[in-house]
C-alpha cells in the first residue's frame, strides 16, 4: 500500500505555533469580549517562578497537560458556585472601582453631578 503524502506545512507555521506557545500574558478587550490568553510555555514559565510553591518539588511532565489542568482549576466551581476565574474577576472589579477607573463612578458622585445640573449627567 503506498505512502499518502500529508499535506505540506504552510511557510512560518512552526513559527507562528511557537510565536503562539510563547506569548506573554495578554488581556484585551476583543469584539465586545474580555479575552484573556497566555501561550503555554509562558504559562510555564509562571508555573516554574510562582510563590505559592516550590519548583525544586516537581517536575512538569507535559506542559499541555499542565495547562488544561490549570484551566481546570480555574473553571473548578466551588459549594457557592464561584470559581477561581470568578475571584480573580472579582478582584480586578474591585480594584477598578476603588481606583476610580473611567466606567465606573460612586453613585454618590453622579447623583452631585445630577444635582449639579439639573439631572442630566453623562
Amino acid at each position: 500500500m503506498a505512502e499518502v503524502p500529508s499535506a505540506p506545512t504552510p511557510v512560518g507555521a512552526d513559527d507562528k505555533l511557537r510565536s503562539a506557545r510563547e506569548q506573554a500574558l495578554t488581556v484585551e478587550i476583543v469584539g465586545g469580549r474580555l479575552v484573556v490568553s497566555i501561550g503555554i510555555d509562558a504559562l510555564m514559565i509562571a508555573v516554574r517562578g510562582g510563590d505559592d510553591w516550590d519548583d525544586e518539588d516537581f517536575v512538569i511532565t507535559d506542559p499541555d497537560e499542565l495547562a488544561a489542568s490549570i484551566a481546570r482549576g480555574l473553571e473548578n466551581e466551588q459549594e457557592d458556585g464561584s470559581t477561581n476565574i470568578h475571584l480573580s474577576i472579582d478582584k480586578a472589579v474591585t480594584w477598578a472601582i476603588e481606583s476610580a477607573e473611567p466606567g465606573v463612578e460612586f453613585r454618590s458622585d453622579v447623583e452631585r453631578l445630577d444635582d449639579d445640573t439639573g439631572g442630566a449627567s453623562s
